[in-house]
């Protein structure tokens, strides 16, 4: 949806197919906060694995045959690539995963020895690299690191008073670090601990095991009401651990949306994760399964002026480089 909002905001006509999904009921521009600037069209997809996709991709297909005839394919799903290729429109493809298995592999192999293929993005260096390994014949000119993004917002009230508040925004599943969060809550009693995120079923399990008086549940947020939340944090964490998928060439999303609010971070120290964020510049990064540099690093942010240096140098960073306009102008720079 971001995506789609900047390459409609560089001037162009954007279309975006997307299954219906689970939230079918809900506005997706009210969802996610973003502008009524291009088109959405939604498709029934079954859910029937491979069965699903396949009919999910004919849906897709058939609209784009019948319809206005692009000028360019940006494709975040890979099967409808081959069955476009007969329309002889130049398409982008955009990985955030290394190919599942051996059929995926040729696919992807296929899409980019075809005449139409103008690029693959990638989401990390790391991922890149992973690629120019697998497809040595991929040029590297074509191989583009595009980093996922947010826009800067401005905070909109005065800080409360009151003890410093530390907060994570995202998933309760394995490797991401909420239990993480518990432990630092029980070592930091006079900090507040908030994390947004989880289904009512993860995040009843979670309170039924940590009562701490200093630790808050708020369940999922809709992206689009997250602001009142981010403004009311001092610090963000990013907790990743050993066993996060794909940690090796992830791009979070939540370090970009912290950046954007120029909010001060810990997170965990892996390689990926220093792409973005600088130790002691830009955040503080830590080794994932060491509780006590956590507990030094959220102790050392109690000093107003560290978190204002690092929130500031963070946010700055991001206008120069991970905002979603910047992000489309590299993907789409040479090609239209």
């Amino acid at each position: 949806m971001r995506m789609c909002q900047a390459f409609a905001q560089l001037g162009n006509e954007v279309e975006l197919h997307a299954p219906t999904g689970d939230l079918s009921d809900v506005d997706p521009f009210d969802l996610y906060g973003v502008e009524r600037v291009f088109t959405l069209v939604r498709h029934r997809r079954a859910n029937l694995r491979v069965l699903g996709a396949v009919d999910y991709t004919r849906r897709v297909v058939a609209h784009i045959r019948s319809g206005h005839r692009p000028d360019l394919l940006y494709a975040r799903e890979l099967y409808p690539l081959p069955l476009l290729g007969s329309l002889r429109i130049p398409y982008i493809f955009e990985s955030h995963w290394r190919p599942k298995n051996v059929l995926w592999e040729q696919l992807e192999g296929y899409i980019y020895r075809r005449s139409e293929f103008a690029r693959v993005i990638f989401i990390s260096h790391r991922l890149q690299q992973l690629y120019l390994d697998l497809f040595p014949f991929l040029p590297r000119e074509k191989a583009v690191v595009a980093h996922d993004a947010a826009d800067p917002t401005d905070p909109t009230s005065e800080r409360e008073a009151g003890p410093m508040r530390v907060g994570y925004v995202g998933s309760f599943s394995q490797g991401y670090g909420v239990e993480r969060i518990a432990k630092l809550a029980e070592r930091l009693p006079l900090i507040d601990f908030h994390v947004v995120g989880g289904t009512p079923a993860e995040v009843a399990r979670m309170q039924q095991r940590q009562s701490r008086v200093n630790l808050h549940f708020h369940g999922f947020v809709p992206h689009g009401n997250l602001g009142p939340l981010y403004e009311r944090m001092d610090v963000c964490l990013a907790p990743y651990q050993a066993s996060t998928p794909h940690i090796d060439w992830i791009s979070p999303m939540k370090l970009f949306e912290y950046m954007a609010r120029g909010k001060p971070t810990v997170a965990s120290d892996f390689p990926v994760i220093r792409e973005v964020l600088e130790d002691g510049v830009t955040g503080l990064l830590v080794a994932p399964d060491d509780l006590e540099a956590w507990v030094e690093a959220l102790t050392s942010l109690a000093d107003p002026q560290l978190r204002h240096r690092l929130g500031s140098a963070a946010r700055e960073r991001l206008e120069r480089e991970f905002t979603w306009r910047r992000r489309a102008e590299r993907v789409l720079h040479g090609v239209t």
